[in-house]
């Protein structure tokens, strides 16, 4: 398995206690309770005392990332608006991991969705700089007009683009975003299958490469790559 350095701002994560203290989630204490996926993602990649999760480790090998160490931030930010995506705020990654062979976004989720419907989030009193945000991720991400995408959430466009400036960035050619989902008592089977056909519906707008990645004509000449994992929340700790 990979090694994994967790760091804030210089400062090394080896606990969810410490990971708490440097990247507490947006929500403080608020969200950071058991079974809820802003613990439980904390919990997880700490849990493995420096190493990468198996099931993340085992999907790098799938993918063909060489074996190199892993970094990783919580919290990580990238911003969008220098790509021409407005004014409307950084992508927040729920974790960033890299190494010299891969970028990869983490979006963990316990009972949340993928945020709304584009076309949703782009009704009402919609701003200039919403719309050249919405409007923008739709074409640069999947190539289609807004109206096209009602099926599609905006935290997979937002996340594929901070994910690909990131790779970009970081001169890194294969890029892979994770949606890590914590199953427990409070997750219903059929949330678990809705945010399945939700990644399904945005990977379907989009051309499969012959090496098995996706084509995202923002960044063509990276490899992307899209994961669902479903993991037991705190099954690791057995």
């Amino acid at each position: 398995m990979r090694k994994l350095i967790i760091k804030k701002n210089g400062q090394e994560i080896h606990s969810v206690e410490e990971w708490f203290r440097l990247a507490p989630p947006e929500g403080g204490k608020k969200q950071w309770v058991p079974l809820h996926s802003a613990y439980e993602q904390g919990d997880y990649f700490t849990h493995y005392d420096g190493y990468v999760p198996k099931e993340i480790d085992d999907y790098l090998n799938d993918i063909g990332v060489d074996s190199s160490d892993l970094e990783a931030e919580p919290e990580a930010i990238t911003s969008l608006y220098e790509d021409g995506f407005g004014k409307n705020g950084p992508r927040h990654h729920d974790s960033l991991l890299w190494n010299t062979g891969v970028a990869m976004g983490i979006e963990a989720k316990a009972t949340e969705t993928l945020d709304e419907y584009v076309t949703d989030k782009c009704k009402g009193n919609c701003s200039p700089n919403q719309r050249l945000r919405y409007h923008g991720l739709c074409k640069r991400i999947l190539n289609k007009d807004i109206k096209e995408c009602s099926n599609i959430r905006y935290q997979l466009l937002s996340a594929t683009a901070g994910t690909l400036i990131e790779a970009r960035n970081k001169t890194i050619n294969k890029a892979a975003l994770v949606v890590l989902l914590f199953e427990s008592e409070i997750t219903s089977k059929e949330h678990i299958e809705n945010t399945r056909k939700d990644i399904e519906a945005f990977t379907s707008c989009l051309k499969v490469k012959s090496n098995g990645s996706f084509e995202v004509p923002f960044a063509p000449q990276i490899d992307f790559y899209v994961k669902f994992i479903v993991t037991k929340a705190s099954s690791y700790k057995n």
